[in-house]
């Protein structure tokens, strides 16, 4: 038993290892990605989709000059307003979207220019079900679902479950802790931040805290309890931690090795959670497995006790002396009591006695 536990631990740190270092290798691959799809606007969705708008030559370099002349109106005035809120410039880069979008129209069909805003609406959605989803996906909603959950249990007398959700409520601060402790110490910066320097030091600014993810830590730690007590239920609830890792990497968050790093360490605080306080339910549950299995197989076969049949009318009388008895007939059958073994019956006639 030891050497087969010990294999699955070899196997399960070699395929940690492996998605790992996969995942720091397609970082750059994968933020660059989620960059163009996430930072396309109306413009830069003609450039890249020009075959599904059918776009011409001439469409296209009209295109290319209007938003050459939007980015050059907005560094300016980004320049002219340096160190001020938006809201001073914001009436003139208004302004500069209406021409921009009134070019766009001139410059397109009706149809096309349909299509690309079909296109935005659904980018619009996609991006704000992935900020949803981010948002609900932090520890607060873990810990409020896991206290609520366990107040159910506690007040339907399920000794089991109570202990089990307190377990993903302690998993999860457990995560939660360590996450927030190797964010400070290795102060990587996120992929919406513009910095040479990807790993900074100790940060103690979130910007420079992307390694590893906290929302993805907290919720396969939460989840990952609830796994290893119920397969069937665990399984299910662990696509929760996947869609919070990829909404994170796709607002630009994290990176694809932060969510990678945070679902492997959030594993192991469930594992350990699991192992301390959950040994108990599995302990209790292998002795009636044990005890039911014995059951079965030594158990004898029940043997039959029916009563026979008595006349209609007449009710059971069972002496427990040697008296005959008036209410059963001398031709029919009754139980009496032996000496020899008691609490057994014999079945006798009253001629007998």
């Amino acid at each position: 038993m030891k050497h087969k536990s010990a294999l699955y631990w070899l196997i399960g740190i070699i395929l940690a290892a492996v998605a790992i270092a996969a995942a720091f290798y397609f970082d750059n691959t994968v933020r660059d990605f989620m960059t163009r799809h996430r930072g396309q606007r109306p413009s830069a969705l003609i450039a890249s989709r020009a075959k599904k708008l059918s776009v011409t030559a001439d469409q296209a370099a009209k295109v290319h000059a209007l938003i050459l002349a939007r980015e050059q109106k907005k560094n300016e005035l980004r320049q002219q307003y340096k160190g001020q809120d938006k809201t001073a410039w914001k009436d003139q880069l208004k302004q500069s979207h209406d021409q921009f979008i009134h070019g766009m129209k001139a410059t397109l069909t009706p149809e096309q220019f349909e299509k690309l805003e079909q296109q935005k609406r659904q980018r619009r959605l996609t991006f704000h079900f992935m900020r949803e989803t981010s948002r609900f996906g932090d520890w607060p909603a873990h810990f409020a679902l896991g206290l609520f959950l366990a107040g159910i249990a506690w007040w339907r007398g399920s000794k089991k479950w109570t202990r089990i959700f307190l377990s993903m409520l302690i998993a999860l601060g457990i995560a939660g802790v360590v996450g927030r402790g190797i964010q400070m110490a290795t102060g990587r910066a996120r992929p919406s931040v513009r910095t040479e320097e990807v790993w900074n030091g100790a940060r103690f600014n979130p910007k420079y805290q992307a390694f590893p993810s906290g929302h993805v830590g907290a919720s396969t730690a939460f989840f990952g309890v609830l796994f290893l007590a119920n397969r069937r239920i665990g399984l299910a609830c662990l696509s929760i931690p996947i869609l919070i890792g990829f909404s994170r990497i796709y607002l630009g968050a994290h990176y694809l090795s932060d969510v990678v790093c945070a679902a492997v360490l959030g594993f192991l605080c469930a594992l350990l959670t699991a192992r301390l306080f959950l040994r108990e339910i599995e302990n209790r549950q292998s002795d009636s497995n044990s005890r039911g299995l014995s059951a079965c197989r030594f158990s004898r076969p029940v043997q039959s006790t029916a009563l026979p049949p008595l006349p209609k009318s007449i009710g059971l009388h069972m002496p427990l002396s040697r008296e005959k008895s008036s209410l059963i007939p001398e031709d029919h059958t009754f139980f009496q009591l032996e000496q020899s073994q008691p609490r057994s019956f014999s079945s006798r006639s009253i001629s007998d006695l």
